[in-house]
C-alpha cells in the first residue's frame, strides 16, 4: 500500500449483506476514475462454490486483488465466517503470491476470518465518504495514518498502526 502506479488492473471483490446496495460503488468508481481496469465482484452468504472457482479465475488475469469487507459489528451478527466460502478464496488468494489488500469497512475483528492477507486497512464505515477516503489512501493520493484504538489479539496490539506519506502527484 499504496497501490504501484504500473498496476493497470485491479479485481475488486466486495463481501456485504445482498441489502447493501451501496457497498463498494464509490470505492470502485474512484479507482476506475483514477485510470484502473477495475473488475468487480460481489460476494454474500449465497454466494456459491462455482462463483467462488469463477472469482478464482478473475483473480489470475489482475494486476492486484482488492477484498472489500462489509460487515457492521452488531452483536450475535455480521461473522463473515466459515458458512460462506469468502474466507476459503482469500485465504487460497493469498498462497498463491498474487498482491491481496484486504480492506474492512465496518468491524475491524474481520481480520480473524482471513488472517493470511499480507495487507489489511480499516475504513471503519461503508458510506460513500469512507470509501472515497479508502480510494484515495489506497492509490496513494491521501496520506494513510492512524492507530489502533482497539487490539486485533493475536494480530495487532492497541495502538498499532502505519504511517505512509502521500505518494501520487497531486490532479
Amino acid at each position: 500500500v499504496p497501490i504501484s502506479p504500473a498496476t493497470r488492473r485491479i479485481l475488486s471483490i466486495t463481501y456485504a449483506e445482498s441489502s447493501d446496495l451501496i457497498a463498494s460503488r464509490t470505492f470502485n468508481d474512484q479507482l476506475d476514475s483514477a485510470g484502473y481496469t477495475v473488475v468487480a465482484a460481489r460476494t454474500d452468504d449465497r454466494t456459491t462454490s462455482d462463483e467462488y472457482v469463477a472469482i478464482r479465475r478473475l483473480a489470475d488475469s489482475a494486476d492486484v486483488v482488492v477484498a472489500s469487507v462489509y460487515v457492521s459489528p452488531r452483536e450475535f451478527s455480521g461473522s463473515i465466517g466459515a458458512k460462506s466460502g469468502f474466507s476459503s478464496l482469500i485465504a487460497a488468494l493469498a498462497a498463491s503470491g498474487k498482491p491481496l489488500i484486504a480492506i474492512s469497512f465496518g468491524s475491524p475483528y474481520v481480520l480473524n476470518y482471513i488472517p493470511e492477507v499480507p495487507a489489511y486497512l480499516l475504513a471503519w464505515g461503508g458510506t460513500p465518504l469512507s470509501q472515497r477516503a479508502a480510494a484515495a489512501g489506497l492509490l496513494g493520493m491521501n496520506p494513510i495514518t492512524g492507530k489502533l484504538p482497539i487490539s486485533l489479539p493475536p494480530y495487532h496490539a492497541l495502538g498499532a498502526g502505519i504511517e505512509r506519506a502521500r505518494t501520487a502527484p497531486s490532479r
